[in-house]
């Protein structure tokens, strides 16, 4: 043994084998890459060359999965003097009528949950224990924009789960594939043809909208690596009715600028964080027509896809701004993150605000920002709002992991502070409010599974 470990070797033999070694490389890089544009590529070869590439990403995952948990709260957990669940404040009255389909990660438990909350007496009636390993089995993790550890069940996040027919809910995390689950938390179907993420809503028709990261731009010459955001429309089986590179829409309408304008390039420069579907003709849109935020570049856009046009768009004064809300026929509601960073991280300037911009005035106001400063509210990102028919305002301060509701007067009706018996405090994943009638009819198909 030791005669072969040390017997000499041609030089020209060493040459030759360093050869085939760089261009094997060179090779095993080119599939590499091909498979990242086409998943199909190179069939069986290209799987197990992609398989062979993941693994140094996959052993990160998993080294970060066993250090911090990821869905710890921004902020300290002193910054809500040990407030824990949820506490009525001293304007509870009039009562908030309604439900809560309450998204959060459950600290104790160590996952994700679901709980349909009843808001008047903050009581959980349902509740799901969400299990990413399992809705995600199977999923295509062929992906070069992000590591694929958060599609666990210790790490899964339920961002803006959407109830549809049967008591079943529609849950994504940000960049994962879409899973239909029933009320007792059984995967019925999963979709990992894109990887989605961020809002979903409800169409006038009743279907589904939400976004997408396109595994493949459409964007010619586009890097491998870059986000190309859609808007896609849904049916509540699953069905693709629609979709639609905004990236390639705002480089075909004059707006590339705000795409590739600097650099070095930048793998994510639009950030698409909502897509809100307009229900009802008015003035200046039309039912059919979608509000998208753009996180990253400011911006706020209205998109006609019945002609593949963006009708509106403007910039600030919001800043990485979330959340469109259209308030009536003239105006929408923007919630403003008011997020800086000057080469230090991320800060928010003052506190988080809801910009109203009105499109008949072509003005933007701050109605609630006194009641935002006053309880401090303030997430550099995520975030959300909702104003219920009853005038009470709903705000998720997602990073901070707290749910504030105000009363129609500004004072405060009610807090949930998502702190565990450890005193950690856990982040909010995007809660919904529910009317009356559409929370007890969820409820009473939920119970009929009898979990």
């Amino acid at each position: 043994m030791e005669k072969f470990l040390f017997r000499k070797i041609e030089l020209w033999v060493v040459l030759l084998l360093l050869l085939l070694t760089v261009a094997a490389a060179v090779l095993f890089g080119g599939i590499v890459r091909s498979v990242s544009a086409d998943r199909d590529k190179f069939g069986a070869v290209g799987k197990a060359a992609w398989t062979v590439a993941s693994i140094p990403g996959n052993i990160r995952s998993v080294l970060k999965e066993a250090g911090t948990n990821t869905q710890l709260a921004v902020d300290d957990s002193s910054r809500f003097a040990g407030q824990r669940g949820w506490v009525a404040g001293a304007a509870a009255n009039p009562p908030m009528a309604g439900y809560l389909l309450h998204s959060r990660y459950d600290g104790d438990a160590g996952h994700s949950v679901i709980e349909l909350t009843d808001l008047a007496a903050f009581e959980v009636l349902h509740r799901i224990d969400l299990r990413g390993d399992a809705y995600f089995d199977g999923a295509d993790r062929s992906t070069p924009l992000r590591p694929t550890g958060h599609w666990s069940t210790r790490l899964f996040r339920a961002i803006h789960p959407i109830a549809v027919d049967g008591g079943d809910l529609l849950v994504k995390d940000h960049t994962s594939p879409l899973a239909r689950i029933d009320a007792c938390g059984e995967r019925v179907w999963m979709k990992d043809e894109g990887l989605y993420h961020h809002s979903s809503e409800r169409g006038a028709d009743g279907t589904i909208w939400t976004s997408t990261h396109l595994r493949r731009s459409a964007i010619p010459g586009a890097a491998e690596d870059f986000f190309d955001d859609t808007v896609i429309n849904l049916s509540a089986g699953g069905e693709i009715l629609y979709e639609r590179s905004i990236a390639e829409v705002m480089l075909q309408q004059g707006y590339g600028h705000i795409l590739f304008g600097r650099s070095p390039f930048y793998r994510d420069p639009i950030h698409l964080n909502d897509v809100e579907p307009v229900l009802e003709d008015g003035p200046h849109w039309r039912r059919g027509d979608v509000f998208v935020s753009l996180r990253h570049a400011s911006a706020v856009l209205l998109f006609r896809p019945s002609t593949d046009e963006i009708v509106w768009l403007r910039q600030g004064p919001w800043s990485a701004q979330h959340d469109v809300d259209i308030l009536d026929d003239h105006r929408i509601g923007i919630f403003n993150n008011n997020m800086h960073d000057r080469g230090s991280g991320e800060r928010v300037e003052g506190v988080n605000e809801i910009l109203v911009y009105d499109f008949a005035r072509d003005t933007v106001s701050s109605p609630y920002r006194a009641w935002l400063e006053r309880e401090d509210v303030r997430t550099p990102s995520e975030g959300l709002f909702t104003i219920l028919p009853s005038g009470h305002l709903m705000v998720e301060e997602t990073d901070a992991g707290r749910l504030v509701f105000f009363s129609p007067d500004g004072g405060l009706a009610a807090s949930h502070v998502n702190r565990t018996g450890g005193n950690e405090i856990w982040r909010q994943s995007w809660s919904r409010y529910l009317p009356p009638a559409e929370g007890a009819a969820l409820l009473a198909e939920m119970r009929d599974k009898g979990c």
